[in-house]
């Protein structure tokens, strides 16, 4: 009985765990350590920049394509903030 226990406790847990890099402070704290221009916007809607960048790059549009015209908003520091904090794995380009 013990094996089974563990064999539905284990993949629950890899199931519900978190991604080692999807986080919030860390993203953050990248954002000030680079001097990211992120202009007066919120910390929350910073971070769903990020959140939403990572989507649009694991969905196959590349970092260089972001933009935001007439923006003074550093979105490419965003992306690449994102890129390092939360969405690692869109570095190195497509596979």
């Amino acid at each position: 009985m013990k094996p089974l226990l563990a064999a539905l406790v284990v993949p629950a847990a890899v199931l519900f765990a978190s991604p080692a890099h999807a986080d919030r402070d860390s993203y953050m704290q990248y954002i000030r350590d680079h001097q990211i221009n992120t202009s007066v916007a919120p910390e929350t809607k910073v971070f769903m920049m990020g959140i939403q960048a990572c989507d649009m790059m694991r969905q196959g549009v590349r970092a260089e394509e972001f933009s935001a015209p007439l923006s003074i908003v550093d979105v490419h520091g965003i992306v690449n903030a994102a890129q390092h904090e939360l969405c690692p794995e869109t570095l190195g380009g497509p596979k």
